[in-house]
């Protein structure tokens, strides 16, 4: 926490659904969209004539330091590419032929932003609020899918099977719409781990205090930090039941069985 920063060791398995043999393959590394003052999502910040993260220090903006990618415990060839450094084109050892699957190991470290940038990374107070702080395949479909982080929370990925393995400071809370399916915990450090199927986004904080509040219905959990403005419990559970019906007639059924909502979505 001190440093800002979270050690990562990262294994992704990816299947090619497509008819196409591939030999390159592209990463979205989000997180490094802050790493300079020319980056698209830089670029769109000044744009809205905000000037503070221009003037931030490297270390607040944030960046990843990517040591390593191994494909079958031998390097890739990777690099990031020009005018988009939060995507990384990485060449495999060996072509994926079609409904095969590849496998890849990562090492590398995040460098946390300063979250009054997008509303994201880490508090003045040192607490965290993350979203696409870890690296994640992009999509391809007969074409790379790729684009650039500009603040719009739109990163499009395919559905995976998430499980993540977390050591943090045992003095912090963790809220997540993964399920938790182990935890342990001593003096200095906690231990968790979640899990999540056919997931697409998550979002992940460490807080010093619980601010999160859970209203359960009938069939999902909203967990939420939304100012409810005093509003008594029963209130919360009749309103969370329109909502949800709201959400089954209009949408289908929520695939998960929680939903987290947070301040920033509301903002």
């Amino acid at each position: 926490i001190k440093k800002k920063q979270i050690k990562i060791s990262q294994t992704i398995e990816y299947q090619n659904t497509t008819q196409d043999k591939l030999d390159t393959i592209y990463l979205n590394d989000w997180n490094n969209s802050f790493s300079t003052k020319t980056t698209p999502l830089a670029i769109r910040i000044a744009e809205e004539y905000k000037n503070d993260f221009h003037l931030a220090k490297n270390e607040d903006r944030g960046f990843t330091v990517l040591a390593s990618i191994k494909q079958n415990g031998e390097d890739l060839i990777f690099e990031r590419i020009k005018n988009q450094t939060d995507i990384v084109k990485v060449i495999l050892n060996k072509p994926l032929e079609p409904g095969s699957s590849y496998i890849i190991n990562l090492k590398y470290l995040v460098q946390i932003p300063n979250d009054k940038f997008t509303g994201y990374g880490i508090t003045d107070t040192g607490e965290l609020q993350l979203r696409y702080w870890y690296i994640t395949p992009a999509v391809y479909d007969g074409e790379w899918q790729y684009y650039s982080n500009k603040d719009l929370n739109d990163l499009f990925i395919p559905k995976s099977d998430i499980k993540l393995d977390i050591e943090f400071p045992s003095n912090y809370i963790l809220t997540s719409d993964l399920d938790i399916s182990k935890s342990t915990q001593n003096t200095k450090n906690k231990k968790v781990t979640l899990i999540g199927k056919d997931r697409n986004t998550n979002k992940l904080f460490l807080n010093k205090f619980n601010k999160f509040n859970t209203v359960q219905s009938d069939n999902l959990s909203f967990i939420s930090d939304i100012n409810d403005e005093g509003l008594e419990v029963l209130e919360k559970v009749l309103v969370t039941e329109k909502i949800t019906t709201f959400i089954f007639d209009n949408f289908g059924d929520y695939p998960h069985e929680k939903l987290l909502l947070t301040q920033i979505d509301y903002i």
